[in-house]
């Protein structure tokens, strides 16, 4: 069995999945492929990755806002480390932050966006150096369940 699929296999069978399908979809950025859940709510960007134990290689979370607008995003309940990448309404990377580790302390700090942004996206840590993802980047919606 090859790696790809064995790490695809492992992905969704023994971490957390989404909630429903409707709240999923498929991006590019750069050459990869992701899976991501969807948070429009303001309920699903609070909750977001917190106490989730793991995340597939090719997995992640796009936080969409209604409007474009300034954004700190913390760690609190994150049992693991995450890239969190920033991106304008054109869905262009303006900001990475890279391996940002899980926050054991009360408050946590939070990371700030440069300017106001219309998405973010949390990846499993180091994926950003991994994978050549530099800032300019656009993602690209593949598929997109409502």
């Amino acid at each position: 069995m090859g790696s790809a699929l064995f790490r695809y296999l492992i992905g969704f069978t023994f971490l957390p999945a989404p909630a429903s399908a409707e709240g999923q979809a498929w991006i590019t950025l750069g050459k990869n492929r992701i899976r991501v859940e969807l948070a429009e709510t303001p309920e699903e960007r609070e909750r977001g990755l917190s106490q989730r134990s793991g995340l597939c290689p090719d997995c992640g979370m796009l936080f969409i806002f209604p409007t474009p607008q300034p954004a700190c995003f913390w760690m609190r309940d994150t049992w693991i480390s995450l890239d969190i990448l920033y991106f304008d309404e054109e869905r262009r990377l303006f900001q990475v932050l890279p391996s940002l580790p899980p926050c054991r302390q009360d408050p946590c700090p939070c990371h700030d966006s440069r300017h106001p942004l219309k998405y973010a996206l949390e990846l499993p840590g180091g994926s950003v150096s991994a994978s050549g993802i530099v800032p300019g980047a656009r993602f690209h919606w593949i598929t997109r369940r409502w």
